[in-house]
């Protein structure tokens, strides 16, 4: 290159597969407690005009296993990441103990839980609905 420069670009990537994510087997379905039958009678005289929705069964109500925690944990190895990056550096050697160099670096990293203690969805769309850049500040929300 001219001026004596050196020109050094690199490829970095990993991708983690199997990692530990808790499921709760107690999770209230989607759209729950937007069922009739879900509804609770009491709150339905009181407040007609209410949201459909907002009139539901307290959560401890609509569970899947009642008389239990809000949360019971399964552990399961389904979450994976993953992790790509470009590396580039510029360098100029000027004598023989001085030197310049500028380095980049171009990453993304994404994840299906950012811990061991994080959460899975409860349906089957772990994997396409809820990656997001690892150690996001933003919510996963599905799309």
């Amino acid at each position: 290159m001219p001026w004596d420069l050196n020109l050094d670009a690199s490829y970095v990537g990993s991708q983690s597969r199997h990692l530990i994510a808790l499921r709760n087997l107690n999770a209230i379905p989607y759209g729950t407690t937007f069922q009739p039958q879900n509804q609770d009678p009491t709150l339905r005289v009181t407040n007609p005009g209410a949201l459909l929705g907002s009139n539901a069964y307290p959560a401890q109500f609509v569970t899947p296993y009642r008389g239990y925690n809000d949360s019971i944990a399964n552990i399961d190895f389904g979450a994976n990441s993953n992790y790509n990056s470009l590396q580039v550096s510029l360098k100029r050697r000027f004598a023989t103990d001085l030197f310049f160099g500028i380095p980049y670096t171009w990453s993304k990293c994404m994840d299906v839980a950012d811990s061991d203690g994080s959460y899975q969805r409860i349906d089957q769309l772990t994997s396409t609905r809820t990656t997001a850049n690892a150690g996001s500040i933003l919510p996963r929300t599905s799309n």
